[in-house]
């Protein structure tokens, strides 16, 4: 299901590429309208949240600045995950916050980055070693190092203990204070790297994933297997993620090099959105983070801003296809790591079937039936799906479209495009 999308030339280029886009004309519409009421976030509620988020967050870290290595490391908090780049979907119910440490200037040498700190690849793909020298900061080498490496399993519980004791101050001040509109804090799991909690008041109630991160810049960049920076941002981070009991091994972070990646991309977002709420819809088990892996394999293959929604969307949804049907979303930084190889074959294939047969219902029914696509994102028996058809009839009706009557939007080729042709050929086989 691999598609050359508007592989044609000259004159043929022009002429297929309208009737593409005319193809798609109703999609957007579908698309757009499926964004704005089950998709996008709701401003007021960003910006409310983003206030308790920030207040809490603040009060909560000067609590852990009591701790004189937290003191010591901690030089700023870095907010990313999907709502900060802007693919979060529904609500602003969950966030990622790190916690960005650097290690203070070598109690030998007398400066930063000297040869007393190494990152080095290990044994396990994907996974880096962090090693310390005894004499290059005492209190970090003390409580954090086992035989020159520091200890992802120390770090973790370390910081998890500094949270807890500060989510405590935190419900003492607001219990002390009467506040009207109290603020309550809990710990909600954990799960290196992070520490979950809650934060709720009367009005919103979210969660965020908190975990300490050290920052290392250009000259620490890891080789072995992984790709060179390919933004001008230097600074990357590892966060105390290890595989089973292995706890020398730390993961690499490039969140800020992935924000720019997928900056500045039209449509790009909105059809990873869409494709986000597919998956979520059908509680399938593939992580938000391999689907943004999708759209950064393809950030700088596709002219995005050349594209409507729909093509975008279909074009990341074939690609979601092609990855079940593999097997496989290869890590952007080192491909040899397998972002699906935590799942079960019959697991993917399960997922793989589901999409297939909606899929193919899209491709074949989309001249009589543009609205169809909704289906494949809402699920046709849901309550989104029947609210959808209603606010669909409404526009119709103001439109002056009799309900259920959608040929005025129907495209009459003389000849489909190269590619939906190919598209209802591969959908006729898999259908059968």
């Amino acid at each position: 299901m691999r598609y050359q999308h508007l592989s044609l030339s000259g004159e043929n280029l022009d002429r297929n590429k309208r009737n593409y886009m005319k193809m798609y004309y109703v999609m957007d519409e579908v698309l757009q309208l499926i964004n704005k009421n089950f998709v996008s976030l709701d401003n007021e509620d960003i910006k409310g949240t983003n206030r308790l988020l920030h207040t809490t967050l603040n009060k909560m870290v000067e609590y852990m600045k009591e701790d004189p290595i937290f003191k010591l490391l901690y030089i700023d908090n870095y907010f990313g995950g999907s709502f900060y780049d802007k693919l979060k979907v529904e609500k602003p119910d969950e966030f990622d916050i790190d916690f960005v440490f650097s290690l203070p200037e070598c109690e030998t040498c007398k400066i930063k980055k000297c040869r007393c700190i190494t990152l080095k690849t290990s044994n396990t793909t994907g996974f880096l070693c962090f090693k310390i020298k005894k004499n290059c900061c005492t209190p970090v080498y003390k409580n954090f190092v086992r035989n020159g490496y520091m200890q992802t399993n120390l770090i973790f519980n370390w910081i998890k203990s500094l949270i807890m004791k500060a989510i405590s101050k935190v419900n003492a001040e607001q219990k002390r204070n009467n506040s009207r509109r109290k603020t309550h804090v809990s710990l909600y799991s954990e799960c290196a790297p992070a520490v979950k909690i809650c934060i709720k008041n009367k009005k919103y109630k979210f969660h965020i994933d908190l975990a300490p991160a050290f920052q290392f810049d250009q000259s620490y960049w890891p080789k072995g297997g992984f790709k060179k920076n390919p933004s001008s941002t230097e600074q990357f981070s590892v966060v105390p993620m290890s595989p089973r009991d292995q706890y020398d091994y730390w993961r690499p972070s490039f969140q800020a090099q992935e924000k720019k990646i997928i900056a500045n991309k039209e449509r790009m977002k909105p059809a990873l959105r869409l494709l986000k709420k597919m998956k979520s819809n059908r509680t399938h088990q593939i992580s938000s983070y391999a689907l943004k892996t999708l759209i950064m394999e393809e950030a700088d293959n596709v002219e995005w801003s050349e594209m409507s929604l729909g093509e975008s969307f279909m074009l990341l949804l074939e690609k979601y296809i092609d990855a079940l049907q593999d097997g496989h979303i290869w890590y952007y930084w080192n491909t040899k790591v397998n972002l699906l190889g935590y799942l079960k074959k019959k697991t993917v294939q399960n997922h793989l079937n589901e999409i297939l047969k909606i899929y193919c219902k899209v491709i074949q029914e989309y001249e009589d039936n543009p609205i169809v696509i909704a289906e494949l994102i809402l699920k046709k028996d849901s309550k989104e799906y029947r609210k959808f058809i209603n606010l669909w009839n409404r526009r119709q009706l103001q439109n002056g479209i009799p309900n259920g009557n959608n040929d005025i939007y129907l495209v009459a080729f003389d000849s489909f495009s190269e590619i939906f042709l190919s598209r209802l050929t591969l959908a006729n086989k898999h259908c059968r």
